[in-house]
C-alpha cells in the first residue's frame, strides 16, 4: 500500500511540474505576456508609418501568425526568413481588404456594384454593363476608397457623364458611325481591288462610305445587305461620272 501511495504521489508531482511549466512558458498558439511584450517592443523600433491607420491591424496579424508558428519569441527571433514570409502573408491579406487609388479592394468594388444595381439604367439596354464597368474604372482611379467616392456626389456625377459620352461615341447610328465601325469599313475596302479608280479612289471611297453610313445603323447591319451596298456603290459611280 505504501508503495502504491508513493507512486501516486510521484505521478501527481510530475503532473504539477508539467502544469506549472506549461503555465509559465510560451507554446505555439499561446505565448506568455512577456514574449508578447518583447515582440511588441521590437515592432515599435520598426518604421511602419506607411501603414497609417492600419498599423495596429498589421502588427496584430503578424503576432498571431508568429505565435501560431513558434513556441516562443526566442525561437521566432532566430528564424528571420520564416518571420519575413509570415509578414508578407499579413501584407497580402491586408492588401485584399484595403483600397487605394486605382486598386480598390473587392469589398469596395462590391459596394459600388451594389449601389449601381439600385439605379435604374434600363435605358442603356445592352450597354448597361459597359457603363457600370467604365464608371467603376474612373471612380476607382480618382478616389482612394468607396467611402471617399460616396462623399463626392458632384465629382462622381461628372465621371458618370464622361462614361456616358464615351459610350455614346462608341455606339453607331444612322449618319454617325463609331470610329470602330469606320475602321471596319475602310479595312474591308482595302482588301478590294480598286486600282482601276486611279487617283479618284479616295473620293469614291468617301462617297461610298457616306452613303452606307447614312443608310445603315452600323457596319454589321450594312455587311449583311450586300445587294443594298452594291446599289449605293453604283450610285457613287453614276454621280462621279455625271459630273
Amino acid at each position: 500500500m505504501k508503495y502504491k501511495k508513493t507512486i501516486w504521489l510521484f505521478i501527481i508531482f510530475v503532473s504539477l511540474i508539467g502544469f506549472y511549466n506549461c503555465k509559465d512558458g510560451s507554446k505555439k498558439g499561446q505565448w506568455t505576456e512577456s514574449d508578447k511584450e518583447k515582440f511588441n517592443s521590437q515592432m515599435e523600433s520598426v518604421d511602419l508609418s506607411a501603414l497609417g491607420e492600419y498599423k495596429s491591424q498589421m502588427i496584430d496579424c503578424y503576432l498571431n501568425k508568429i505565435e501560431e508558428n513558434y513556441t516562443s519569441y526566442e525561437e521566432a527571433d532566430k528564424d528571420v526568413e520564416g518571420c519575413k514570409n509570415l509578414g508578407f502573408e499579413c501584407y497580402n491579406e491586408f492588401i485584399k481588404f484595403t483600397s487605394k487609388k486605382g486598386q480598390w479592394c473587392e469589398s469596395d468594388k462590391q459596394k459600388f456594384i451594389g449601389q449601381m444595381e439600385s439605379v435604374d439604367l434600363a435605358a442603356l439596354g445592352e450597354y448597361k454593363s459597359q457603363m457600370v464597368e467604365c464608371y467603376l474604372t474612373k471612380v476607382e482611379a480618382n478616389y482612394t476608397s468607396f467611402d471617399e467616392a460616396n462623399k463626392d456626389v458632384e465629382g462622381c456625377k461628372s465621371l458618370g457623364f464622361k462614361c456616358y459620352n464615351e459610350i455614346i461615341n462608341s455606339i453607331s447610328k444612322k449618319g454617325k458611325w463609331s470610329e470602330l465601325d469606320k475602321q471596319k469599313f475602310y479595312t474591308l475596302m482595302e482588301s478590294e481591288d480598286l486600282s482601276n479608280l486611279g487617283k479618284y479612289k479616295a473620293q469614291m471611297l468617301e462617297c461610298y462610305f457616306n452613303k452606307v453610313e447614312a443608310k445603315y445603323t452600323s457596319f454589321d447591319e450594312a455587311d449583311k445587305d450586300m445587294e443594298g451596298c452594291k446599289k449605293l456603290g453604283l450610285k457613287c459611280v453614276d454621280e462621279f461620272f455625271s459630273k
